[in-house]
């Protein structure tokens, strides 16, 4: 009999301490889980289509398993939700695309069913569904365009450039015979590649950013030396290209006249006008 009362008394406070907690309880828990999990993501130097699609598969495993009302010995599901929720907003917040708002809004609202699971939120079922269903959509699109990569950096390059500089330049045409589609195709190279390295360079990239800084040093060596407003302007331009490429690559540029987006701008209005104005300069 007396064994048995224990057994029963055991049973009560088991039942007792298994009781729900609330999301108030854990948020400042959550915020640290959070951090971590950013910190661990920023460590990651590759993380490609392969990793995501895992990383969604362990999401849509934790959420088809949480259910509204967590207990405080049962929180493992929801802490790991929040973890992979933290990590996804992570990798993709340095990208501009659909993919990455896409992966963005599915942490955010992971997030939001976390808590309202701690809450037992009334509209928790339908967010869950919702969810679930998101990630099965998520899971089937091209995530390529969120692949981080490792990137490469300006010191493990920068003698390579230094070499591209000097052949770039022994192999130029002389001033009185390049033409203005030639000076014109030089920009286009810029504006037509620059956008591609915004996150870095790989390699990947590593072709557009070498074809920029040669297509930079072309239109740097024609213009440097002419005195003209146009000259001074696409020399602007082709300096500034260079140190873009060189930001590209982790170098931190110190210029204070460097802004190279402003011109970015500029050049893209440029008529044939200021090319003909050029190859004046240079025949003369």
């Amino acid at each position: 009999m007396k064994k048995v009362l224990i057994l029963i008394a055991v049973l009560l406070l088991t039942a007792c301490s298994a009781k729900n907690i609330s999301w108030q309880d854990v948020q400042a828990d959550y915020d640290s889980l959070s951090k971590e999990a950013i910190a661990a993501a920023e460590e990651n130097a590759d993380f490609l289509t392969a990793d995501y699609q895992a990383l969604l598969n362990d999401i849509l495993s934790g959420v088809n398993n949480l259910e509204a009302g967590v207990k405080q010995e049962e929180q493992d599901t929801a802490r790991s939700l929040y973890a992979n929720a933290a990590k996804l907003e992570a990798l993709v917040a340095s990208f501009n695309n659909e993919e990455a708002s896409r992966l963005n809004d599915l942490a955010g609202k992971l997030k939001e069913l976390v808590k309202a699971a701690y809450e037992k939120s009334s509209d928790f079922k339908d967010a869950k569904n919702s969810l679930i269903s998101l990630t099965q959509e998520i899971l089937e699109d091209d995530l390529s365009g969120v692949q981080k990569k490792k990137k490469i950096l300006w010191a493990e390059v920068k003698d390579e450039y230094e070499q591209l500089v000097q052949t770039t330049i022994e192999n130029l045409p002389a001033p009185k015979e390049v033409s203005e589609a030639q000076l014109e195709l030089y920009k286009n190279v810029i504006l037509s590649n620059y956008e591609d390295l915004s996150n870095g360079v790989n390699q990947d990239n590593k072709e557009a950013a070498d074809m920029i800084y040669e297509a930079a040093t072309a239109l740097h060596e024609y213009t440097y030396r002419l005195n003209s407003v146009e000259a001074d302007k696409v020399n602007r331009f082709a300096i500034g290209a260079c140190q873009y490429v060189e930001e590209c690559y982790g170098e931190k540029i110190d210029d204070p006249d460097y802004d190279f987006l402003t011109t970015v701008t500029e050049a893209r209005k440029w008529t044939l006008s200021l090319w003909n104005e050029l190859v004046k300069l240079l025949n003369m």
